[in-house]
């Protein structure tokens, strides 16, 4: 399969190989079940947010979905702020949990996520989730009454009391968009970009040919068993720090790169130099 990876003011094609695109995606997912993440005695966020771009009609959507079936998470089509923080009956005082609390320990899945900021619900919803996506946590004071509520998962937990929203979650977001990404320049979208890793989905004619008779997929669900505790050594963050230094071009990605190398490691728990390598070319892509 060929997937291209587009430049705004050229016309670089780089290519790559379906099943490792499938391979990262399936680490991601994996991610979802870290719950600790330290180098050198410092805790960093494990979770590996992505974003899956390409033209119309060309199967993003049931990649989603795939991925959805098997996770059991239903891909969310329109999001906001609001289901994403939770909201709250005004006549009862009846919670409706927060989207981050519903896909904890799992993935956030959106079909055709918008980066229009000109559009206030689309932009809204950026801003809403810049900070969650490193920080998972709400901390949200409502202007009426909640009636008191309290859910625990593990070391996670969503609690209202006294007017008072609390949330500690985990999670990743994977969404699908028809937006080339590489020519968006609002900050806003670059933050929202920095935060995930772009995945490229331009599939050749012959490809969709071959898919549309069942002859290729471009996702297969192999989830990885992954520790929730994670601590990457000194030698081995080493190496990926001098990894990232030899591949990566820009000074803005090299600390977002090294931060995905080190949640792929925590994944694999080995070196794969073809998997860092094409992570190295996708956040090269990113913005320029």
């Amino acid at each position: 399969m060929i997937i291209y990876l587009l430049f705004p003011m050229g016309e670089k094609k780089v290519f790559y190989d379906r099943n490792k695109i499938s391979e990262l995606l399936n680490i991601a997912i994996s991610t979802s079940k870290i719950k600790h993440l330290f180098v050198r005695g410092i805790e960093r966020t494990a979770q590996l947010h992505c974003i899956i771009y390409g033209d119309i009609g060309t199967a993003k959507s049931t990649m989603l979905y795939k991925i959805g079936q098997n996770i059991d998470m239903t891909p969310i089509v329109s999001m906001s702020k609001a289901n994403l923080y939770g909201t709250v009956d005004k006549q009862t005082g009846i919670l409706n949990p927060p989207t981050v609390w519903d896909c904890r320990n799992s993935c956030l899945l959106v079909d055709e996520f918008g980066f229009n900021t000109h559009n206030y619900n689309e932009l809204e919803v950026i801003n809403a989730l810049l900070p969650i996506l490193v920080y998972p946590r709400i901390h949200k004071r409502l202007g009426f009454r909640v009636n008191d509520i309290e859910e625990k998962d593990g070391d996670l937990f969503l609690r209202a009391k006294n007017g008072k929203l609390e949330c500690k979650t985990r999670f990743v977001f994977i969404a699908t968009t028809m937006t080339n990404i590489n020519i968006l320049d609002s900050s806003s979208n670059k933050a929202i970009l920095s935060r995930c890793l772009p995945i490229p989905h331009y599939p050749s004619y012959e490809d969709l040919y071959k898919y549309s008779g069942d002859e290729l997929t471009f996702f297969e669900y192999e989830p990885y068993k992954v520790r929730e505790d994670i601590k990457i050594n000194d030698s081995d963050y080493d190496y990926l720090r001098r990894f990232a230094r030899e591949n990566v071009r820009k000074p803005y990605n090299y600390l977002r790169t090294l931060n995905d190398l080190c949640k792929v490691f925590a994944v694999l728990r080995k070196h794969d130099e073809s998997l860092y390598t094409l992570i190295c070319t996708l956040r090269a892509g990113e913005g320029n």
